[in-house]
């Protein structure tokens, strides 16, 4: 007990730096203790991870997905420590731009499928995928190279095609995590149905999403309620803010498509979340025939 924490980098490169003040506990005083978290400087944004708090002696072990400052000149900075693992020499520096035209390709390397893609992004909530595939639909549909403004004009250009007013909402990226975004339930409701009722990409979306106390960011919720193995929704979170969205089917086998979007709480976000589950729950064990005349909005 109050021996420092074993923390190491998947991979391990110079290019990360590690401030660990984390500790072992006793499993049975962890309230006393300061709240163990691991997380990136955010201001100013630098690549040095934070880890502190206490964590209970026996613990198994946890792993973090920890976002990087400047992502392309990581990259390099791994494939260079790579070179040099394997005795190739490198005398030169990382820089970041355009390749030109007559730049060589030497290797290709081609991503997973697509559906592989957004389901990593949806199931584990990963940002960073999610500004990927931002960039990348907007060279797909736009041209290259892919920015974020194009992605932002497709995503509005789909928007406008479902009949969603663009006065009605403002995109600020892809993941979410700006708090310029501004959109409503109802347009996000708006976006499932729309989803749904599309055949060329209905499975497939669906599939991306958690699943209620089975698997990605709902893996731990709703266990041992009617929405357990019934529920895919993804959720969002920002301090002070927490939605869940997405498809439930009820006791009598409807579809329902909800958007529950909760802020400027003063509570724990826990609290907010078992909220958010117990209403997972009642639409999962709606019925029409418990409740005759009642019509289930979706």
């Amino acid at each position: 007990m109050g021996d420092s924490l074993t923390v190491q980098l998947e991979p391990p490169t110079r290019y990360m730096k590690i401030i660990n003040t984390g500790i072992t506990v006793d499993s049975l005083d962890t309230l006393s203790q300061k709240v163990f978290k691991v997380e990136r400087k955010w201001k100013p944004p630098e690549n040095t991870v934070v880890v502190e708090g206490g964590m209970p002696i026996g613990s198994d072990e946890r792993t973090f997905i920890i976002d990087v400052v400047d992502a392309p000149r990581y990259v390099g900075t791994l494939f260079v420590e790579l070179l040099q693992k394997e005795g190739i020499a490198f005398n030169g520096r990382v820089l970041k731009g355009t390749a030109p035209d007559s730049a060589e390709v030497l290797v290709e390397h081609l991503s997973p499928p697509l559906t592989l893609v957004i389901m990593n992004t949806n199931k584990i909530s990963d940002n960073l995928s999610a500004e990927l595939l931002l960039k990348t639909l907007g060279a797909e549909v736009k041209g290259a190279p892919g920015t974020a403004e194009k992605g932002l004009s497709v995503i509005r250009q789909f928007l406008d095609s479902l009949g969603i007013d663009s006065t009605t909402y403002h995109i600020a990226d892809g993941s979410g995590v700006s708090r310029y975004n501004v959109v409503t339930p109802e347009i996000i409701v708006q976006l499932l149905a729309a989803m749904h009722e599309d055949f060329r990409i209905q499975a497939e979306f669906k599939t991306s999403l958690p699943i209620a106390g089975v698997d990605g960011t709902l893996k731990r919720r709703m266990k041992g309620s009617a929405a357990e193995g019934l529920l895919r929704a993804k959720t969002g979170s920002l301090r002070g803010v927490s939605s869940l969205s997405g498809y439930s089917t009820t006791a009598d086998g409807e579809i329902v498509a909800f958007s529950i979007m909760m802020e400027h709480f003063v509570v724990s976000t826990s609290k907010i979340r078992e909220i958010q589950d117990r209403i997972g729950h009642t639409i999962a064990s709606f019925s029409r025939h418990k409740y005759p005349g009642t019509v289930a909005k979706h």
